[in-house]
């Protein structure tokens, strides 16, 4: 690379080509310059004293007034040194004065022009005699001047005007005038450009002297290299501006800044716009939205919507962890009345100092309190700590479990910095529930259902050691004298102390009673106490009396006569069952906890023996992991999530019997009897696998792997269920691999247009059959794809379809990613391969992460701009003219090529068929099987028809002029993505760009059934796997496609010719099995015992199947053509050495064979 320097000296001088324009511009003044050149006279000769001819060294100017043009470092040159336009170029004479603010020249200098002038007027002007011409060497200044000439003369004119006498020093202390050179550049920001400054861009900023000398005349003391000098002395005193500091690579960070700025500003309008949608009908509405807010598309509605949703995201963090916290128990096998408890400064108080760290202190009474009142409240723990801090304390203070659910912070509701028990999620009435607490804004959402006590210090003399207590006698009227509501108790109590004023009220009823009983017994034997409860302040359900007996057998009426209140009566029972109690736990106390920690100790054994059976047991399940699950559910120290409910459930010692064998009946039914697993099941447990799937539920996650769907919550009904199933494939379809894959019949197969469109409509009508068949099988059984195979291949065969499966859907969706990073690359020769691949791939994974639903609903919508798109490039190129009608070939080639594009044609057609159901098995067993076949032949037909019919049309114009054109060329360094980049680009410029953009991220839609079926695959090969989540699988099987796609990005043709017939062999042998089974041996659905899915013993061997499919492998080894493989059959199809292709013809026909023959005696051996 040749220095700046070099540069400069090798290319013509800017400034020289402007004046030479300027000069044929103004070929009147040049003719004077040449006529006064011609006449005038030599100059005297120089003065006597005169040192030399030559010009002195330039002195210094003093500062010029008016405004200074900025300079470079350095410089003190005044801004309007020069010509004006308006001075103008005069005969005999050098511009003498400037505007305002420009410095004249020098007036020894006027003087002397004046001078010249009059002595050429003298010697007749212009028209006197004329001297014979200079050398053109010397008018060019290639030598020096001749002594005595015109140039030596005004040498030494100039010289002299130029040899002024400095200026006078300034007086010592008088301030300095600063230097005009304008500010230097900011070199922090990086080194300005010097590409104006050396070739003379557009960026300069021009002086308007320059501009008005190069306009109307020149300096004639000035030389051309004065000029040039003088122009590139101004070039460098320009205003430097930020963008002259910013290389290409700064520009283009900042436009793909911007674009990402764009992107995020409509990906944040399109999540408002998403979010604000309205609620389907279907749908539960978040807690706080007016069922008019969840439809209609006013601004109100869609504001409310939009904070609802995102109010329940943030409820992960501030609402209880369920929505019921205690379990549905019936009342008859429960206490009525529900007493909550808090925990710190009311039982226990903890502290903390240097000598013994912390201590926890047990509140006095504290035994006595929780086992007295547990004969008649069903006792709840409600603390704001963590549970797992609490559980330790919890042990220590009730080690009998009298106290039946333990809550902690995750059970509380966290508002304004506070931690609220909110009463409302304890599934209980309300009427019939008290807390106890020592922090009135822990209750502030039920505050007339709760006692607030004073806070205990922990010391056994503190004055409020025994409030708790006291309250007692209050709780128990108010749980055995049949309180309807204990709200308005509680108001009666307000702004009193409970147990004293209790005391009080109970002094002035005993009074009333006895004066009552004395009255009686004069009077009547007949006597009432409906009086009691209202000197107590309190309403009791109806008088007492009579016969009534108590628990213990004593008599009311006998109770009465001998002077006993009610409550006194039901205190002496209570008192009695307490001691009772106690005898027994002092009796049997110890042996009670012994044999609980031997059940804990044999039940953590077998679990770490059913966790060790499976390498991903720990995930909670899995193999032997699932009865280990089902004895924790049976334990009587468990936590688990209630059917339908979603709460945890702790089923306690002895006394709480009849709740573990509720509960163990409920577990039993979560697996129904049809095999159906209903959703809450998966969250079941402690493990890590239950977290994850609570967690993913939050966020809408689908939980859901290859279990059946139970039948109430097959919520796709109706005409929308059936646009569900049509847009699916339609979106899935309508994409650039599809338009890609009818591309290779002129590339690689050599076919015309007409014969490549019969291949086209034929192989694609053969191939969609089965993939329509079954989609029908979802409805009815509510099973998965590979897991239906189940009933044709075995429990163990399947696996040998899964593994072929899978390779499927991985390959399908690096095709489909090879093929958009192709369109990206087309727009912008920067964005690398890798770069679209990992495009598509995480906005893929973004959707399938979370299943069904979202796919469907994502499904729903894109086949929309994808459309658009294929019909912009379809009106573009009808415009343009380009169609070519290619004629159809004739003899072996041309057979070997049908054969061969209609296995590519047929491999992608059918290469739904492995997961066709996946996607109708949230439809009801109700649903029309004719409806989902015809709607689903509909969404695969018209958009495989369209996009590949339009492929072959645009395809055919790479063979104008021979293929030397831009179709051709772009197909030749882009693939696809150049060759719709030479359709749209030229004709609508950025606008294609844009599409091509959009129609790239369409791919996403034919990857999003690729990647959820394939997690779903994936756990048909085993228990163990099936305990990983389905969304963890997506995000394996997402890294295994990178994997592959970004190494096959430079060889996306072959990979797809091989892939797609790979796809058509095995898919072929699978399809033929499956049907013969259907149709022939089972009869149609009838045959099947979808219950039986996972029972590896009532299900088919699947030996039959696996022979019939290596029948198969044997007729599609004879029957391919492939670069690496011929087969000996493929030979004589086609034209050698490369035939045609009928490996999936041969496969399908050795399978049926085999099949037909086996299965017969599968069945007469196996009975299955």
């Amino acid at each position: 690379m040749l220095p700046r320097a070099s540069l400069r000296a090798i290319r013509p001088s800017t400034s020289s080509l402007r004046l030479t324009s300027t000069r044929h511009a103004l070929p009147s003044a040049s003719h004077s310059v040449r006529n006064y050149a011609a006449s005038r006279k030599p100059p005297p000769p120089p003065p006597a004293g005169r040192a030399s001819n030559k010009p002195p060294p330039a002195q210094p100017y003093p500062g010029a007034s008016g405004s200074s043009k900025q300079t470079s470092p350095g410089t003190s040159i005044p801004k309007d040194q020069g010509a004006k336009a308006q001075d103008g170029a005069k005969m005999g004479a050098v511009v003498g004065a400037g505007t305002a603010g420009q410095r004249p020249m020098p007036s020894a200098a006027n003087a002397q022009n004046a001078a010249e002038d009059a002595a050429q007027k003298t010697d007749g002007g212009l028209g006197g005699d004329r001297k014979p011409q200079e050398p053109a060497a010397q008018k060019a200044d290639a030598d020096e001047p001749v002594p005595g000439s015109i140039r030596d003369a005004a040498q030494e004119k100039q010289a002299e005007a130029e040899n002024i006498t400095p200026p006078p020093e300034p007086p010592s202390g008088a301030p300095e005038e600063p230097m005009h050179t304008g500010p230097l550049p900011d070199l922090r920001q990086g080194l300005p450009s010097t590409f104006d400054f050396e070739f003379g861009g557009k960026g300069l900023k021009k002086d308007s002297a320059t501009a008005s000398e190069a306009a109307d005349g020149t300096d004639m003391t000035a030389s051309a290299s004065d000029q040039g000098s003088r122009e590139r002395r101004e070039r460098e005193e320009r205003e430097y501006q930020q963008s002259d500091y910013e290389t290409s690579l700064d520009r283009s960070r900042a436009r793909m800044a911007n674009i990402m700025y764009a992107v995020l500003l409509s990906g944040f309008a399109s999540t408002l716009i998403y979010t604000s949608r309205p609620f389907p009908s279907n749908a539960e509405i978040p807690t706080g939205l007016a069922p008019e807010d969840a439809e209609g598309w006013s601004p109100t509605s869609m504001y409310r919507r939009i904070r609802a949703r995102f109010g329940n995201q943030v409820g992960y963090y501030t609402e209880p962890t369920f929505p019921k916290l205690l379990p549905e128990v019936p009342e008859a096998q429960r206490p009525p009345f529900t007493l909550v408890l808090s925990l710190e400064d009311l039982l226990i108080h903890s502290s903390w100092d240097r000598t013994n760290g912390y201590k926890v202190a047990k509140r006095p009474g504290i035994d006595y309190f929780i086992r007295y009142l547990s004969q008649y409240y069903e006792l709840v723990l409600f603390t704001s700590v963590p549970l797992a801090i609490a559980d330790p304390v919890i042990k220590k203070l009730d080690p009998y479990h009298f106290i039946l659910w333990p809550l902690g912070r995750e059970a509380t509701k966290y508002e304004g910095g506070e931690y609220i028990k909110d009463l409302s999620y304890l599934n209980r009435d309300l009427k019939k529930t008290l807390i106890i607490d020592t922090h009135a804004p822990h209750v502030k959402n039920q505050p007339e259902n709760a006692i607030v006590l004073p806070k205990w210090s922990g010391s056994p003399r503190d004055e409020h050691a025994k409030d708790l207590v006291s309250l007692i006698p209050f709780l128990e009227y108010v749980a055995t004298m049949g309180i309807e509501d204990v709200r308005p108790v509680l108001k009666s109590f307000e702004g009193q102390d409970i147990a004293t004023e209790f005391i009080r009220r109970e002094s002035v009823a005993r009074e009333e009673f006895q004066k009552q009983l004395a009255e009686q017994k004069k009077r009547s034997p007949k006597f009432g106490i409906g009086s009691l409860g209202s000197a107590l302040g309190m309403k009791g359900s109806g008088g007492m009396g009579g016969g009534l007996v108590l628990a213990d057998g004593q008599s009311v009426g006998e109770g009465l006569a001998q002077g006993k209140m009610m409550s006194d009566m039901i205190r002496e029972q209570g008192q009695k069952q307490y001691e009772h109690l106690e005898k027994q736990i002092r009796e049997h106390g110890e042996q009670w906890l012994k044999e609980e920690e031997e059940e804990q100790r044999k039940l953590m054994e077998g679990q770490m023996k059913e966790m060790k059976k499976g390498a991903l047991s720990w995930f909670g399940g899995g193999g032997g992991g699932r009865k280990a699950q089902q004895t924790i559910m049976a334990s009587n120290t468990s936590y688990d999530v209630e059917k339908n409910q979603g709460y945890a459930v702790q089923a306690t010692s002895d006394h709480d019997n009849s709740y573990s064998g509720s509960e163990k009946k409920r577990t039993g039914s979560l697996v129904g009897e049809d095999g159906a697993v209903p959703g809450e099941a998966f969250e079941i447990g402690t493990g890590l696998r239950a977290k994850l799937m609570r967690f993913a539920r939050r966020y809408g996650v689908e939980a859901r792997g290859i279990e059946r769907v139970p039948e109430d919550e097959r919520t796709d009904c109706g005409f929308k269920a059936l646009l569900n199933v049509a847009t699916m494939w339609l979106s899935a379809n309508m994409v650039v691999s599809s338009f890609a894959l009818a591309l290779l019949a002129k590339s690689l197969f050599y076919l015309g247009v007409a014969d490549a469109c019969l291949v086209i409509l034929f192989f694609n009508i053969l191939g969609l059959m089965p993939v329509c068949i079954f989609s029908t099988f979802g409805p009815v059984f509510g099973l998965r794809q590979m897991v239906l195979s189940r009933f044709w291949f075995g429990w163990y065969g399947v696996k040998l379809v899964a593994v072929f499966n899978v390779l499927a859907c991985i390959g399908w969706s690096s095709v489909n990613s090879i093929a958009a990073a192709e369109l990206l690359h087309a727009v912008n020769n920067d964005v690398p391969g890798y770069a679209g691949i990992l495009i598509v791939a995480f906005c893929t994974l973004f959707i399938t992460m979370f299943g069904y639903k979202i796919v469907h609903a994502y499904e729903f919508y894109s086949w929309i701009p994808a459309t658009f798109v294929f019909l912009v490039i379809l009106g573009v190129f009808a415009h343009s003219g380009a169609y070519r009608d290619m004629e159809w070939g004739y003899g072996t080639s041309e057979m070997g090529g049908i054969f061969s594009f209609g296995a590519t044609i047929f491999g992608f057609a059918i290469g739904w068929s492995s997961y066709a159901a996946d996607y109708t098995v949230y439809q009801p067993a109700s649903q029309s099987k004719a409806k989902v076949f015809g709607w689903t032949f509909l969404g695969l037909i018209v958009p495989l028809l369209f996009t590949q019919l339009l492929g072959v049309a645009v395809m055919s114009a790479t063979s104008i002029n021979g293929g030397d054109n831009r179709y051709q060329r772009g197909y030749e360094e882009a693939g696809n993505g150049g060759l719709l980049g030479a359709v749209l680009i030229p004709a609508t410029g950025n606008f294609g760009r844009f599409c091509l953009v959009l129609l790239s991220l369409t791919t996403i839609a034919n990857n999003c059934p690729n990647i959820y079926s394939v997690s779903l695959t994936v756990q048909v090969f085993g228990r163990w796997i099936q305990a990983v989540p389905r969304f963890l699988w997506t995000l394996v099987a997402t890294g295994a496609y990178i994997g592959i796609a970004i190494p096959g990005y430079s060889y996306f043709e072959t990979v797809l010719e091989n892939f797609m017939n790979f796809i058509g062999y095995w898919l072929s042998i699978y399809s033929t099995i499956a049907l013969l089974e259907h149709f022939i041996f089972k009869r149609g659905f009838k045959g099947y015992a979808p219950e039986l899915y996972d029972q590896p013993s009532r299900l088919p061997v699947g030996c039959a199947a696996v022979f019939a499919f290596c029948c198969g492998v044997v007729g599609m080894v004879a029957g391919m053509s492939q670069t690496w493989w011929v087969g000996w059959i493929a030979l004589h199809a086609g034209e050698a050495p490369y035939g045609g292709d009928v490996g999936w013809e041969m496969a399908a026909v050795l399978a049926a064979a085999g099949y037909l023959l086996t299965r017969p005696f599968e069945l007469k051996y196996f009975g299955r």
